[in-house]
């Protein structure tokens, strides 16, 4: 070989060697990217179901409101009977559960 050549050599050395510098350069980057990118992922599906169980206690919340109203509701009804029957007392009450349901029996002790 010739010095000229030898000299290109080294130059497309020089150049080759540079540019699997970049490559890696830019492979880490991806890499870094797609760890970033699974990351969010990961933090987007944790946000969705920390929305998720929020409104399900939201929910369950105004479900308990409902229902707390709908017992005062009973009650008053139940006590206005026990009025219009002259009862006042617990023990004229009783509870027969049938199937999954229970129905409140109010006995009036008319016969």
């Amino acid at each position: 070989m010739s010095c000229p050549e030898s000299r290109r050599v080294k130059v497309s050395r020089v150049r080759i060697d540079a540019f699997t510098h970049e490559i890696q350069a830019i492979e880490n980057i991806v890499a870094q990217l797609q760890s970033d990118e699974d990351f969010r992922t990961d933090e987007f599906n944790r946000n969705q179901l920390q929305t998720e169980i929020r409104d399900r206690e939201n929910d369950l919340s105004a479900n308990i409101g409902d229902l707390k109203k709908t017992i005062k509701s009973l009650a008053d009804a139940i006590a206005k009977i026990q009025g219009d029957c002259g009862h006042g007392g617990a023990a004229e009450e009783g509870i027969q559960c049938e199937n999954e349901g229970c129905l409140l029996l109010i006995h009036c002790g008319v016969h």
